[in-house]
């Protein structure tokens, strides 16, 4: 306000208010960018950190999905895999469960080959014991044979030897059973070869006819041999045991049609 002569007069000044708004946008652009970049850069340091803490526990996944992945109902089964000693460092939580997750492995990989030297003893135990019974079964049913050859035979002792030659037909056919099993879980391979149907269905029957002389057996063939490509043994061991379960679960005096 100023004075002059016998009046007053009042004096206003100031800066255009455009410039102000233009600094203050100006100001928060450029606090929203440093903020929008501090926090994409945080962003990506935190991803690298966690992704970094959590690889240990990704390789202990993929160990263990490995291990998953392996086939263990049977056969040698050796577990190789282990999570690596790196990523087993007991001062951390994710070295535990990695140190622990070994461990296990280790017990298990013991257990399976104790399982697969159990199965080889007993593999070799049931063959040893098939190849050992053989032969006094071949002598019972021998000697049951050649004493059905006396004629002087009281109906008694004829009965009581041929049950017994029946019976050691059937032990003869469970030796041959196991040894089969035996031979099949060490894997051997089957013997192919072209094989007369009609000479193992004619061979089959006649010990039916002996082990089974309460039932009635019937064969069916053409005049010309039928030959197929096989394995001998297993198809003849086929054959027997279909006949013997058409003996052991049929009444006596059923026919039985081959």
């Amino acid at each position: 306000m100023l004075a002059l002569g016998g009046g007053s007069f009042a004096i206003a000044s100031g800066l255009p208010v455009s410039q102000v708004t233009e600094t203050l946008t100006q100001i928060a652009t450029t606090v929203a960018l440093l903020t929008a970049g501090g926090l994409v850069l945080l962003g990506l340091a935190v991803t690298v950190i966690v992704r970094r803490s959590l690889r240990p526990l990704r390789v202990v996944a993929d160990t263990a999905e490995r291990v998953a992945s392996v086939p263990m109902a049977e056969g040698e089964v050796s577990i190789a895999d282990r999570v690596p000693a790196s990523e087993t460092d007991e001062r951390t939580e994710i070295g535990r469960v990695g140190h622990a997750l070994n461990t296990l492995l280790d017990h298990v990989d013991a257990s399976l080959e104790a399982r697969q030297r159990n199965e080889e003893r007993m593999r070799r135990f049931v063959a040893d014991a098939s190849h050992e019974l053989r032969t006094p079964l071949a002598s019972i049913r021998g000697y049951s044979e050649l004493s059905l050859r006396d004629p002087q035979l009281s109906e008694t002792t004829e009965s009581a030897l041929s049950r017994i030659q029946a019976q050691s037909l059937r032990m003869t056919r469970l030796v041959e059973d196991l040894l089969l099993l035996a031979r099949l879980d060490e894997g051997q391979e089957l013997v192919y070869g072209v094989v007369d149907l009609t000479q193992l269905a004619v061979e089959a029957l006649g010990d039916a006819q002996v082990a089974g002389p309460e039932h009635v057996w019937l064969l069916e063939v053409d005049e010309e041999p039928v030959t197929v490509p096989g394995d001998s043994a297993r198809l003849q061991q086929v054959v027997v045991n279909m006949l013997a379960n058409a003996r052991t679960h049929t009444p006596a005096g059923t026919e039985v049609t081959l």
